[in-house]
């Protein structure tokens, strides 16, 4: 497919497509013969259940950081409500701007165990004001993201490996935003527990991963005996491809990046900021493929509708917000009032050749959706 008609994915955070080589892991999966259960006690079963030990070893051994057990879910959404209800703090802390999940897990814990529940302010330093840590204990719980894909934003971790192990409550952090983005292996020690999904790095949809330093959890399904936590077979097929996808993404990543695919990032990121006036979001701590920015006098509604039609995606901000109808966080600590965040985060296909006739559908998109 040229370049003039193939697509563009310019909204990596939602998701990118799922690599060739995790669909032939996948299928391959799935020409297994039956029985495939996995608690089965026949050999084919201990043979599976092999296969699936094996692929929680891949996916502990790309976080490292001491975690011993690995839990597989429908999706890092699941795997929140898994810990929320095996959790009783004294108080729990999410800052504003995390993923809606994270947010929600934490209103139940909140509602269920009568706990406080404290939402610090977005601030550009270090995320979030850290005076809510001054009075916490490893009775109290912190729920966050590795990194705030909206805007850029990457946590520290090596600042925050040093403050929250010091400060000794209990840490769930989501990197499904930032794995194979950064680098991760062996930065997590302060968290007790490490969710993901695996669609923003070329994995399937549907699977999601729990991490954790003790076995503690405790089933969201009454009656269920099988895998101790969960009810039914687990998709092992799909717990295939996602373990795959953990190590071929880095692989392609760095094979994008010796081919100049940061370069070309920038490029389009200056193009952006020069052409259409934005105000760009950049911290010290960045993922590499969000480019975003703050805007107005334009429809972004129109903006994204205008570009599907001709095969480019753009994001929207967070999908889980959006998609919810629900105002950014961040812009409203950033004291942003009266401007949308328009998110372009390109995927590792993204060309230097594809440009100019990218430039072009951008600049006609963004004249017929200006506001007069």
């Amino acid at each position: 497919m040229s370049s003039v008609s193939k697509k563009i994915n310019l909204d990596a955070v939602s998701g990118i497509d799922v690599f060739p080589e995790v669909k032939e892991r996948i299928l391959l999966s799935l020409g297994r013969q039956a029985p495939i259960n996995t608690s089965s006690r026949h050999l084919a079963g201990q043979n599976i259940s092999a296969v699936l030990d094996g692929c929680t070893s891949t996916v502990l051994q790309s976080l490292g950081s001491g975690f011993k057990n690995g839990i597989w879910t429908s999706s890092a959404t699941e795997a929140h409500h898994l810990i929320a209800h095996s959790i009783n703090p004294r108080k729990i802390i999410v800052p504003r701007g995390s993923r809606l999940s994270l947010i929600n897990s934490a209103k139940i814990i909140s509602k269920r165990c009568k706990c406080e529940i404290i939402q610090p302010k977005f601030n550009p330093l270090n995320g979030f004001d850290l005076d809510v840590l001054k009075d916490v204990n490893e009775k109290d719980v912190l729920f966050m993201d590795s990194s705030l894909a909206e805007i850029g934003f990457v946590y520290d971790l090596n600042f925050f490996n040093s403050v929250l192990q010091e400060a000794k409550i209990k840490v769930l952090m989501d990197v499904s935003s930032s794995f194979g983005w950064r680098e991760l292996k062996d930065k997590l020690f302060f968290s007790d527990w490490v969710t993901c999904s695996f669609y923003r790095f070329g994995g399937p949809a549907g699977v999601g991963f729990l991490a954790s330093k003790i076995d503690d959890m405790k089933p969201l399904f009454h009656g269920v005996e099988q895998e101790g936590l969960r009810g039914g077979n687990i998709p092992l097929s799909l717990i295939e491809g996602a373990a795959y996808s953990m190590e071929f993404f880095k692989g392609r990543f760095l094979k994008a990046t010796l081919s100049g695919w940061k370069e070309t990032v920038c490029k389009l990121a200056t193009f952006i900021e020069n052409e259409f006036k934005t105000n760009q979001f950049k911290f010290d701590n960045h993922l590499p493929h969000v480019i975003s920015s703050h805007v107005k006098n334009v429809d972004l509604d129109a903006f994204r509708m205008n570009l599907s039609v001709e095969g480019v995606f753009i994001g929207t901000g967070p999908a889980c917000v959006s998609g919810a109808g629900k105002k950014s966080q961040i812009l409203e600590d950033m004291n942003i009032n009266d401007g949308q965040n328009l998110l372009i985060s390109p995927d590792l296909n993204l060309k230097d050749r594809d440009l100019e006739n990218l430039y072009e559908k951008l600049i006609k998109a963004w004249f017929d959706a200006k506001i007069k």
